[in-house]
């Protein structure tokens, strides 16, 4: 019952720091990003500040995945630190518990705080930033053009019943199915230039993309405005959403219904699976951090040498992290599998860890 009651508070203690660490990593991004898209957008007609306060909000907690691991490291380490300085892990210790019964309850929920925030606050985010790609894309788009730089510009080679053609987004969102800024330059059957499109959006439908608001400008003609103009496609909803969807709109209850279209129809799915992969390991990630902070964190205090152990420990961190990311990125380009990719750094550090504390406070 005491070793129960211990447990919880050493649990609580690490929920409470890990809360107010995700609070002032969002405070932080949400200030940068509100600047930043002041700056974008600051001069565009369709600009009003709530708007802007919106997207900052919304894109937010996207940012702050990023930060989830090291919000476990320095939450962990300031736990550990704190009841090491009011003497408590001393009593805890001398009372007969050992190092792995009061470190257990802080992993057990940093590994529950990683099943939270996949199962639960993962859908809400995909959603918001969605969300938010959307009111950029609308807030930048000024008449037939889309102004600033955008991260989802796409270009694409379709076939048509007149000819192949070049379509050229400056956004695109829908997973694909919808396209802002486009330019399309259809060729003939003897590919030679044929006309251009210039259009403020498209959307496909049953196998054609519906312009709306451009022009047709061909090469024996003058500028030709339209209101809505419908162009064959080839390409398909499974192609699009392989090629222009980004995984960081997509749930994790969502991915695996994007892998098997993309395997049924032949395309690559690694960064989905990488992606799925990562998300279900962030528990083992959050697990191994709390591990690697208590290697740094359990010296006592009044021995000296405990900031340069704790500057070591998130360094530790963060070489975890660049190597979680560049396997990663190794998983999605499908050099590397994508669950050997995700779950590798993650077992590797903890198995570490605990290699450590097995020398450092049973040896």
């Amino acid at each position: 019952m005491a070793l129960r009651v211990l447990g919880f508070y050493f649990a609580s203690q690490f929920v409470r720091n890990f809360l107010v660490v995700l609070a002032l990593c969002f405070t932080l991004i949400f200030l940068v990003d509100f600047v930043e898209v002041i700056r974008r957008a600051g001069d565009k007609p369709n600009y009003s500040t709530w708007d802007a306060f919106l997207i900052a909000a919304f894109r937010a907690p996207t940012f702050l995945e990023q930060a989830f691991p090291f919000a476990a490291l320095f939450s962990a380490i300031a736990t550990l630190v704190s009841l090491n300085r009011r003497s408590e892990l001393t009593v805890t210790r001398a009372a007969g518990i050992s190092v792995w019964q009061f470190l257990l309850p802080i992993a057990l929920s940093a590994g529950a705080i990683g099943l939270v925030l996949v199962a639960l606050l993962n859908p809400v985010t995909t959603y918001l930033k969605a969300e938010a790609d959307t009111r950029l894309v609308r807030l930048l788009t000024v008449g037939d053009n889309v102004t600033g730089a955008l991260d989802s510009e796409a270009w694409l080679r379709q076939g048509g019943s007149a000819g192949d053609s070049i379509l050229n987004a400056k956004a695109s969102l829908n997973d694909g199915k919808l396209l802002y800024g486009v330019t399309i330059v259809e060729f003939d059957q003897n590919g030679l230039f044929s006309r251009r499109l210039d259009a403020q959006s498209a959307e496909l439908k049953n196998g054609q993309w519906l312009l709306k608001d451009g022009k047709i400008i061909a090469a024996d003609s003058a500028p030709v405005p339209f209101e809505t103009e419908l162009i064959a496609t080839n390409l398909s909803e499974t192609y699009l959403r392989e090629r222009l969807s980004k995984p960081d709109t997509v749930s994790v209850w969502r991915l695996p219904t994007l892998i098997e279209f993309a395997e049924a129809a032949g395309l690559p799915a690694d960064r989905y699976r990488q992606k799925l992969h990562s998300l279900i390991a962030l528990p083992v990630l959050l697990i191994s951090m709390v591990l690697v902070a208590a290697t740094v964190s359990l010296k006592i205090s009044r021995m000296g040498g405990l900031t340069k152990l704790i500057l070591g420990g998130v360094s530790a961190g963060f070489v975890l992290y660049v190597i979680s990311k560049i396997a990663g990125d190794l998983g999605a380009t499908g050099l590397v599998p994508p669950g050997i990719a995700a779950w590798t750094p993650s077992i590797v550090a903890m198995l570490m860890s605990m290699t450590i504390l097995l020398y450092t406070e049973d040896g």
